[in-house]
């Protein structure tokens, strides 16, 4: 029996079950080889391929990284800053040659002893015995070479991601990165589930994130929050835990295709208005009003969130029992999390991710592999 690493601040909505259950019976189907399920944080466009991966080995593989994706990421940047209600994009793949910056906050493993994790902590450690001390010195290093592009090409989309001294704290980021995108021996993409970012990651991105598809849908007079169905009920109440008879599946509305649902829920940007300033922001209404549609529906939609602090600009440090206390929607969403929903994960926006990953073809995507 594996198990799931998650930070310690990390708040959860929905259970693991139905994702557990649903794999460790598909393990034999696979060769006795189980999928891991991690997030990436940022969209970083397509990797080029000259040919077949036959026919060239990792050094052959050429970034797509041509000045017009740059103009247009320059654009979206732009874009953001004036409109800040969109976190997706219409060019969008699911397919072996994305490149995304696969994160570490979230970790699923139904089973142990899983190769992808064994080869990544493998080569943590031979990096943390001689790490650089420099971003300079890390831009040299052999074992960053593959990446590198990303890291020097990719300014406008990286933001504070780039920033030589986040670049030196988010190194294991990019060894994983490396991992899972160009490493041809270990395939990680036939057994890497990339797990959407906007429901299973930061609390200063998700928060700004729901607030403004709950805007959106209130605007188009779309009925949202505890009163959204007939089968819905109130799973945030101040007064009383979530009743047994609400129903325990996500009213989450599924796309029109598996295209869309493969667009949704992904980070394009982390541009610092963008990141920062839109969670200050927008943390606010959660952290100083008291909604209970807006709660309904931000835990019918986000299967966990990591909780941060930085010293005060986004959050203070504060105890979780002051959290729970707390008679505003941020006070909900601990009480609901406290008290359980009875909802499980779905792997609703995820696809299959990595060197070797095949197109979905399903909602679930199962009859892919």
């Amino acid at each position: 029996y594996g198990g799931a690493y998650l930070d310690m601040t990390t708040l959860m909505f929905k259970s693991l079950d139905g994702i557990w259950d649903s794999e460790l019976k598909r393990v034999e189907e696979r060769g006795g080889r189980n999928r891991v399920f991690v997030p990436t944080v940022l969209e970083l466009g397509e990797r080029l391929i000259e040919d077949d991966y036959d026919e060239h080995d990792d050094d052959s593989l050429r970034i797509d990284s041509n000045p017009e994706q740059e103009e247009e990421g320059a654009q979206q940047e732009q874009q953001i800053e004036a409109v800040t209600t969109t976190t997706t994009t219409s060019h969008q793949s699911s397919s072996n040659n994305a490149v995304g910056l696969v994160t570490n906050s979230v970790i699923l493993s139904p089973q142990p002893n899983n190769p992808i994790l064994l080869k990544f902590l493998e080569r943590i450690l031979q990096y943390s015995e001689n790490s650089a001390s420099t971003a300079q010195e890390l831009k040299s290093r052999p074992e960053f070479s593959r990446v590198l592009p990303y890291m020097t090409n990719y300014s406008q989309k990286l933001g504070i991601l780039g920033k030589d001294g986040t670049l030196l704290y988010s190194a294991h980021l990019w060894i994983f990165t490396d991992l899972v995108i160009f490493d041809k021996e270990m395939e990680a993409g036939k057994y890497l589930v990339d797990l959407p970012a906007l429901r299973w990651t930061y609390d200063f991105i998700i928060l700004p994130h729901m607030l403004d598809k709950f805007d959106d849908e209130e605007a188009l007079g779309s009925s949202v929050g505890a009163s959204s169905s007939p089968s819905s009920c109130d799973l945030t109440s101040i007064d009383s835990s979530p009743s047994p008879s609400c129903d325990v599946e996500s009213s989450s509305t599924a796309s029109t295709s598996i295209h869309d649902q493969l667009q949704n829920e992904r980070i394009h940007t982390w541009n610092a208005w963008h990141i920062l300033k839109r969670a200050i922001i927008k943390i606010i209404t959660f952290r100083e009003f008291d909604d209970p549609n807006l709660a309904n529906y931000f835990v019918q939609d986000v299967v966990m969130f990591k909780t941060s602090t930085d010293g005060g600009t986004i959050q203070n440090q504060m105890k979780f029992e002051d959290f729970l206390n707390m008679k505003s929607t941020m006070g909900r969403l601990y009480r609901t999390a406290m008290a359980g929903t009875g909802m499980n994960a779905t792997l609703e926006g995820a696809r299959p991710f990595g060197y070797g990953a095949l197109e979905a073809c399903s909602f679930e995507f199962d009859d892919c592999w």
